[in-house]
């Protein structure tokens, strides 16, 4: 992992001196170097300006551009062409608008910056909806993505106003208010069968990575506000889910058909290290694969990071930002401020796997045994055979044993076998020594067994 940090350094380093190059004339940055200003790419611009500790005469005019931007912006659009009108009353005008802001805390609480902040804040306050906030004013149905961005950013304003004392009484029980309001409903929208959120509350309610990794990210900033077992526990399953699916998102982008106006694309594979950093205690080590992947994104032409998704070549602001708060949320000496750590009362260690046991009291459930302790890991149907076999077996058990018990592929198998490991890893939250080892036999089968790792340390 170091290693892999002193080379993101380096990139960083580098991005920083393209974002002075690229900064546009009026102060803004847009998606490439070469579009047009917004909101949104300004204030993902002067954050990792921020997380680097250069450019700061470039950071000033893009926190002017966003101070000065955000009332033309965040207005109806012209009725006609050529007729005064803004952006639209996007919600994502106001999330990102805060999130830029409050990376400089000096600049957010002068008197203009303020200004700036009660507007947002007035905005956000006519526009709540279900306790949290839709795409837009007037929508109809309340937008994960913008209310797990409110949701942090308002708990930042609160911790960063702790010092500085410049809203009011009545200003700070606003926030405070909405900050409950949209953590409340960040709660209700998670997934009870697995701990994910859905893709779009009501409408899409398959599992999205992005969205899981943004309500993850989001409680972890409102425990600044309030340590609640619940909310821990939500933080939790979410980071556990996203564990456990790491081969899913670990390469992927991810459409947000909810954001109107613009083709909105999420940066999973960035994206969702945030949400892992911000439900473990520690850092887990399953995440040095994305650290690679997101290094491998570098761009010796351009300097910059760029999407997977896109042309190869083409950078965006927007790879730069997600990369930066990826790797920003697992430093222990970042200049942003983070989430804190998910508090546990549980020991830092179960110590060696032992054993893999199935549940007498309930359905669908394992007992994964270790030498300080045990814990109960939910499988679905699939992976409860495979492990019902293994457990019936026992150590050195074959692919074709497990197979024929499980009534599985044998090449299924062999695949489910490493699911349930990563299982393992996300319902003891890496707390577990071990895993089910595997070796291949002259036969072309495999054979399995518990075994430590022999590698760590």
């Amino acid at each position: 992992m170091a290693q892999a940090f002193d080379v993101y350094e380096e990139q960083l380093a580098a991005a920083s001196r393209s974002f002075i190059k690229i900064q546009q004339p009026d102060g803004g940055w847009g998606l490439t170097p070469t579009s047009v200003s917004s909101i949104v790419n300004t204030a993902e611009a002067v954050v990792v300006l921020r997380a680097s500790g250069a450019g700061q005469k470039q950071a000033a005019r893009g926190l002017d551009f966003l101070v000065e931007a955000l009332p033309v912006f965040y207005a109806p659009p012209p009725e006609r062409p050529g007729m005064p009108g803004g952006r639209g009353e996007r919600i994502r005008h106001l999330s990102f608008f805060l999130d830029g802001l409050l990376s400089y805390p000096d600049r957010a609480f002068a008197d203009d910056g303020l200004g700036a902040i009660v507007f947002a804040l007035e905005r956000l306050r006519i526009a709540t909806l279900q306790g949290g906030w839709p795409e837009s004013h007037m929508g109809k149905r309340i937008s994960i993505h913008q209310t797990a961005r409110v949701v942090a950013a308002l708990s930042r304003l609160l911790v960063l106003d702790n010092e500085a004392h410049r809203l009011s009484a009545a200003q700070r029980d606003l926030t405070r208010s909405m900050a409950d309001g949209g953590a409340v409903a960040l709660v209700k929208l998670q997934r009870q069968a697995d701990g994910s959120w859905p893709e779009r509350p009501g409408v899409e309610e398959v599992s999205s990575p992005t969205k899981t990794s943004l309500s993850v990210m989001a409680l972890a900033y409102y425990s600044y506000l309030r340590r609640d077992p619940k909310i821990d526990h939500a933080r939790a399953e979410g980071a556990r889910w996203l564990i456990e699916h790491q081969d899913y998102w670990l390469r992927r982008t991810e459409d947000d058909t909810d954001e109107q106006g613009t083709h909105w694309v999420h940066l999973a594979y960035a994206e969702c290290v945030r949400g892992v950093v911000a439900g473990f205690t520690e850092v887990p080590t399953q995440l040095s694969r994305s650290w690679k992947v997101m290094q491998k994104l570098w761009s010796d032409d351009e300097f910059l990071w760029v999407e997977p998704s896109l042309t190869v070549g083409k950078a965006t602001i927007r790879a730069a930002y997600h990369t930066v708060m990826a790797f920003e949320s697992a430093k222990d000496n970042s200049r942003l401020l983070l989430p804190p750590k998910l508090a546990s009362n549980e020991p830092d260690s179960l110590g060696t796997l032992q054993r893999l046991e199935l549940d007498p009291n309930r359905n669908g459930t394992i007992v994964v045994v270790a030498a300080n302790g045990s814990t109960v890991l939910e499988l679905p149907p699939a992976l409860l055979k495979t492990a019902t076999a293994f457990i019936r077996h026992g150590n050195d058990s074959t692919t074709a044993q497990l197979a024929d018990t499980a009534g599985q592929k044998p090449n299924s198998v062999h695949q489910y076998i490493g699911r349930i490991n990563k299982r393992i890893v996300g319902g003891t939250r890496g707390r577990v020594d071990g895993e089910i080892r595997s070796r291949p036999l002259p036969n072309g089968q495999w054979a399995y067994r518990i075994e430590a790792d022999t590698t760590s340390g």
